[in-house]
């Protein structure tokens, strides 16, 4: 599930899946497991500190798999991005975010 978990919540929006690129992966992966595959229970636990590192769910895969699968891969965030994200995180910084924002006009 990391290519598409990655490729659905990508920072690099012209990159995410649409909806139907989405269920056209699901087929075309699905058709190519087997039935033992298929059988196999699975259990998905939440970790919301995969959102910001992919790493975190890409580690837990094969690294043959992880070669395999690496063009749906999200590069990491730019150093710009994960201090705005750190900022965000405070109580004010989204405030701050919003000034500097309406200020720079962007």
């Amino acid at each position: 599930l990391a290519p598409l978990f990655d490729k659905m919540t990508t920072h690099l929006i012209p990159h995410r899946f649409t909806a139907l690129e989405a269920a056209n992966f699901i087929e075309y992966v699905y058709a190519g497991l087997s039935d033992t595959t298929l059988n196999t229970p699975v259990t998905i636990v939440s970790e919301w500190d995969s959102c910001t590192n992919t790493d975190l769910y890409w580690s837990r895969t094969p690294p043959e798999f992880a070669l395999q699968w690496s063009a749906y891969r999200t590069p990491p965030w730019t150093w710009i991005a994960r201090f705005m994200d750190w900022v965000g995180d405070m109580p004010v910084g989204w405030l701050i975010l919003t000034v500097v924002r309406r200020t720079l006009c962007v």
